[in-house]
């Protein structure tokens, strides 16, 4: 008998233990004449587990055929350690009951006991992860939840199961910090890269500037972000989001030495981590991984190191070797317009050109414009290489086939785009490592500045060469008091515009980012500091701010 009940705790009912048709649980044949009824219940009971223990087993089995995610496989590993366990138990008590033929149910039941609150709960917690079809992080989540448990025994068993889905936790953000590479094939890792079409740049009527802070891209590179579905609960999106700065500079690195490096550069790559720090770092991710329980303020504080040695390597190769002070120098001068005697001639030689509407050659001749003012004023053509202007001509064409009804709509549509100079822009190419400074979404605020300051600029020549003009014909009776007033309020009103514009915003910012550069060693603070600055240029020209029609 007590043979038979083994079996059946095995998962293998037969002639005295069935499995029942209509609830799927193995229970003893009715009316047995060698089972007095009294044993019936403490039977069924017992056999229970058998239930369990074959769905359970099915499960595993199931997961080492089928191409399903990490995390599951992972779970069903760590089920099959518990079944391990389960049928050392079965074996321990078969020996038992050879070694004693009287051995009462009582003592089965006992040595079990513990098996009748874990295989359920287990149970449980596989089916309703295969119902709701969860996986990565909601798998981690779920599992994490059952180890608040009180009973010990079952507390200890959901640790087990959740310290083998860590080990693919583990892994994957190793392999993604130390080395940016993104092992993740069923999409199951709390960090995912955006596609081309996703991460394209906003559109006109967008802005990343959300709050007064630049929403810098994902990635400069190859753009990557938080899958926050997958994103375990017990794991705060900081030490997510350092994670990902990690993968994303060992990202740079990878990209850099495939495309950059050829044959005969080898083994003079840049390296994000000496190889030394490196095997430092895995050792220590690897002996976190040993630990039974999962300690979050552990991985935290492994993290933060790693972090902070992947900031320092990118601030010296971004602010030292790479000059970062002088190329936002560079930038402030040509896209700021900082060089005020560049733009004065340049503005000076197309002002009849961009007074039309674009043409076909528009953008040859502005940037052919552009070289003859760079010569004219003395400027090292070498800082200027990065730098062209844009007059798209099929935007403003584009622009020009929209059909205005009324009026009103034709006055106050007025304007700016029906002049080259709405259409004037500024790009820029920032070579690497600057293009982590410099990204597609920083690059456009700056093209937008641009667009504005040069249109100050603009108005502020023609209002020169409207004195000038003044000048030459003032003994004529046509120039009335009321016309050189209004050309001297606006040129006072203008002058004042681009002294507030050039002094109180533009070099007192600076100023503030550059001594935020100075006072730090660490290359996201640095980061931030240049949104910062970008933002304050927006809130300070009052460019987030409605347009106001009178």
């Amino acid at each position: 008998m007590i043979h038979e009940l083994l079996l059946a705790l095995n998962g293998c009912h037969g002639d005295v233990f069935v499995c029942n048709k209509d609830t799927g649980m193995i229970e003893v044949v009715d009316e047995l004449p060698f089972i007095h009824p009294s044993e019936v219940q403490l039977l069924n009971k017992i056999c229970r587990l058998g239930t369990y223990y074959q769905r359970l087993h099915l499960f595993v089995e199931k997961q080492q055929t089928a191409e399903n995610g990490l995390y599951i496989k992972a779970l069903a590993n760590g089920v099959d350690e518990i079944l391990n366990a389960y049928r050392q138990t079965l074996l321990r008590v078969e020996e038992e009951a050879y070694s004693d033929p009287h051995m009462p149910l009582t003592h089965v039941r006992e040595q079990l006991d513990e098996y009748q609150l874990v295989l359920p709960r287990v149970d449980h917690a596989v089916h309703v992860t295969q119902q709701r079809k969860w996986r990565g992080g909601q798998i981690l989540t779920h599992i994490h939840e059952q180890c608040t448990s009180g009973d010990p025994f079952l507390k200890s068993t959901f640790q087990r199961l959740l310290h083998v889905c860590h080990k693919v936790l583990y892994q994957q953000s190793s392999a993604w910090m130390l080395h940016g590479l993104l092992l993740d094939h069923s999409n199951e890792f709390f960090i995912e890269a955006i596609s081309s079409s996703e991460s394209s740049l906003p559109g006109d009527g967008e802005s990343p500037i959300r709050d007064g802070v630049v929403e810098a891209s994902a990635s400069p590179l190859s753009c990557y972000r938080l899958r926050s579905l997958m994103l375990p609960s017990y794991l705060p999106v900081r030490v997510a989001e350092k994670i990902l700065f990690v993968g994303e500079a060992a990202q740079i690195f990878n990209f850099t030495n495939m495309k950059t490096m050829n044959a005969s550069e080898k083994g003079h790559e840049q390296l994000l981590l000496t190889r030394q720090d490196e095997l430092k770092l895995a050792s220590l991710l690897a002996d976190l991984q040993q630990f039974p329980v999962f300690n979050g303020q552990q991985f935290e504080a492994a993290v933060d190191l790693i972090r902070t040695c992947v900031a320092e390597r990118l601030w010296k190769l971004v602010v030292e070797d790479s000059n970062l002070i002088g190329q936002l120098c560079t930038v402030k001068d040509f896209f700021l317009l900082g060089r005020g005697e560049l733009f004065q001639t340049f503005v000076e030689m197309v002002q009849a050109l961009l007074s039309e509407p674009v043409a076909a050659t528009t953008e040859h001749d502005v940037n052919a414009a552009f070289k003859q003012a760079i010569y004219k004023v003395g400027i090292d053509e070498e800082m200027t290489q990065h730098f062209s202007l844009t007059c798209p001509y099929s935007a403003s064409k584009a622009q020009k086939s929209v059909t205005v009804t009324s009026h009103h709509q034709q006055q106050q549509s007025g304007s700016r785009h029906e002049s080259g100079w709405g259409w004037l822009g500024l790009s820029y190419c920032a070579q690497w490592p600057l293009h982590t400074i410099f990204t597609p979404a920083i690059l456009q605020q700056y093209d937008t500045l641009f667009g504005f300051l040069i249109n100050i600029r603009q108005v502020q020549v023609t209002l020169q060469h409207c004195w000038a003009l003044q000048m030459m014909h003032k003994g004529l009776s046509s120039w009335s008091a009321s016309v050189w007033q209004l050309r001297s309020h606006m040129a006072f009103f203008v002058d004042n515009i681009q002294y507030y514009v050039q002094v109180d915003v533009v070099e007192s910012q600076f100023s503030l980012l550059l001594e935020a550069i100075r006072l730090t060693h660490d290359f996201e603070s640095i980061q931030q500091a240049h949104c910062n600055f970008v933002s304050s240029l927006f809130r300070q020209l009052f460019l987030q701010m409605p347009s106001v029609r009178l």
